[in-house]
């Protein structure tokens, strides 16, 4: 854990200005990589958020309090991020589950119930990525080509119609796929761990 990270509690506990709190969580925030961490700049937010009212007056706090459930909002969506800036629905789902028991998030919330919907419906991003990824797909086709072009030109490899490649090109692809689709889903498991996911 980042000792940013790791000695906010002891020192948001000594005190200090409510918004620079809120920039130095937001600096950490783009900061972290692991759950311990996002967790740990969560319930910091949130006490923060739970001070503001003590620290502005009813206006500023309606307008601050507005403020604070939409930045937290983009934080849980930035803790779901893989791939660069792509949001795992899966990921979002069990974020929102976890801080649905820390506490942070109502189980009615309109942003938990779309969460757990887009976990539902979406699915994991590592399994969108294999269906975009398909590299046997152009092994397939690199090699049905090939077999078309050798049977119109009348060649015989081996003695056999050059059509008999077509069926090897589409065992070839579907191998190289499964053999990506492997790779990608490891990818992702091993990144998650890395995590704390």
């Amino acid at each position: 854990m980042l000792p940013e990270i790791a000695s906010l509690d002891g020192r948001m506990s000594r005190g200090g200005d409510w918004m620079k709190w809120r920039d130095e969580i937001a600096n950490l925030y783009r900061r972290a990589q692991t759950q311990e961490e996002y967790v740990t700049l969560l319930r910091a937010h949130s006490i923060l958020g739970s001070l503001a009212e003590q620290v502005y007056d009813q206006d500023t706090f309606r307008k601050i309090k507005d403020v604070h459930y939409g930045e937290y909002l983009s934080y849980l969506n930035k803790e779901a991020s893989e791939n660069g800036d792509q949001i795992n629905p899966a990921m979002l789902a069990r974020i929102s589950e976890r801080e649905v028991a820390a506490g942070r998030l109502g189980p009615e919330d309109d942003f938990r119930q779309f969460a757990s919907a887009g976990g539902r419906v979406l699915g994991d991003t590592a399994h969108t990525s294999i269906k975009s990824a398909r590299p046997g797909d152009r092994v397939t086709l690199a090699f049905s080509v090939l077999a078309l072009i050798l049977w119109a030109l009348s060649v015989h490899p081996f003695g056999i119609s050059a059509l008999w490649v077509i069926p090897l090109a589409f065992v070839a692809g579907a191998i190289a796929n499964v053999r990506e689709m492997k790779q990608i889903k490891q990818i992702a498991r091993l990144e998650r761990a890395r995590r704390g996911y």
